[in-house]
């Protein structure tokens, strides 16, 4: 049966499953902490998030958080304020729970990141990734006497040896530290609400934001049926079961002997489109060709899950954003995580460095994250520079059109 992926089903099953989040203060400065081979954790800053509320915002613990901020802000004031975390611990302490604050709201998005690529997140990455370092291993039994064999062994993978550069993102929010401690809890709730969906939508646009933006090779492009004598419902059938043979037909870009293994197929979509699509996979035609009567089941089509995704527009200060959803005549069928990576330095990352202008001295504060994504065997012929036909992890739909789209 198909899975229609919606925030009210995802936050329900994150509920159930005790979804958790980590969060880690880092000492040094952003460029330092992207560098370094160890990482500098803030003692005593590590703490476990459990998702146990569908929303955060006036729950039992979002009330009894803002409480303990609000009783930590009256405590720094009235010992005469504060430089930086070096001198003033409980300052790291607030900062904690501007943390858990933030990751808890991140917590109720849909991030498509670990559901779409095999997320890594290790602390102590290098600034510079070989990408043979994190693929999976090989190994294949051999015959042997028992008695001094030389056992044949496991190997790295010896495809891609090229390397990745972990990227920096960040946002920033200028205040003084006077406003940090004597604003408005309010004005800061607003700042973290807007801190965590910025975060979520960036990461989205890492990965399926790449997904809508590639341009697919001819291998890889499905199009539409449009047969006269078929209803809309048959021809969308007709298209997604040619979706479904053309991501089959594809070739391992590691070993081009090999189709693709596709254990889990899902599908991308814009919202408009879900409802139809998502009937139409399920076998449940609502109108088909003249003289067939209306309605009719066909078998369900091998499709296990359906995500939609119609990206954004935003306006911050004098400069608009745009997150590229899925176009509305456009549908895809891809094999998830086997072969697209994202390697994690930093999560969402707040700096607390003694004397930094971001730790809150009196000047600025900001947020980053670190991370890359390694994408190519993925996209395969699709992918930049390719040079090969008919492999990948993925194809793009064009959909057929009904009389009422204009």
């Amino acid at each position: 049966m198909l899975k229609v992926l919606t925030q009210e089903g995802m936050i329900a099953e994150r509920i159930k499953n005790q979804y958790t989040r980590e969060v880690v203060i880092f000492n040094g400065k952003a460029e330092d902490n992207i560098k370094m081979k160890q990482a500098d954790i803030r003692e005593d800053s590590e703490v476990l998030i459990t998702m146990a509320t569908p929303k955060w915002e006036d729950s039992e613990g979002y009330v009894d958080l803002w409480k303990r901020i609000r009783n930590l802000r009256n405590k720094i004031s009235l010992a005469g304020g504060v430089q930086n975390t070096a001198t003033t611990p409980d300052l790291a302490t607030l900062i904690q729970y501007y943390f858990i604050d933030i990751n808890r709201r991140v917590m109720e998005q849909i991030d498509f990141t670990g559901m779409l690529t095999t997320e890594m997140v290790d602390y102590n990455f290098p600034e510079s990734i070989t990408l043979r370092d994190i693929l999976p291993y090989k190994a294949a039994f051999g015959p042997i006497n028992g008695v001094d064999d030389s056992l044949p062994l496991v190997q790295q993978d010896t495809g891609a040896v090229e390397s990745v550069i972990i990227e920096l993102f960040g946002v920033g929010w200028k205040q003084t530290l006077h406003n940090l401690l004597f604003n408005s809890l309010f004005e800061i709730q607003k700042v973290l609400a807007a801190v965590a969906e910025a975060y979520v939508w960036k990461r989205n646009d890492l990965c399926v934001g790449k997904i809508i933006s590639t341009t697919y090779h001819a291998s890889q492009k499905v199009p539409d049926a449009a047969d006269p004598d078929d209803s809309y419902d048959e021809n969308l059938y007709a298209t997604f079961r040619g979706g479904y043979k053309g991501l089959k037909g594809l070739k391992d870009p590691r070993n081009t002997n090999n189709y693709i293994t596709t254990n889990r197929i899902v599908g991308l979509c814009h919202s408009t489109r879900r409802w139809e699509i998502e009937r139409v996979i399920n076998g449940a035609l609502a109108s088909t060709g003249a003289g067939q009567g209306k309605g009719k089941i066909y078998t369900p089509l091998p499709i296990n899950e359906l995500w939609e995704y119609d990206g954004k527009e935003i306006t911050v200060g004098k400069d608009k954003i745009k997150f590229s959803g899925c176009p509305t005549n456009k549908a895809f069928l891809f094999v998830p995580k086997d072969r697209f990576f994202t390697m994690v330095k930093r999560p969402i990352t707040m700096e607390v460095g003694g004397g930094s202008a971001l730790a809150l001295t009196q000047q600025e504060r900001g947020w980053y994250m670190g991370q890359i994504n390694w994408s190519k065997d993925f996209f395969g012929s699709s992918a930049v520079g390719a040079a090969t036909t008919g492999e990948g992890y993925i194809v793009v739909i064009d959909l057929p059109g009904d009389e009422y789209d204009t």
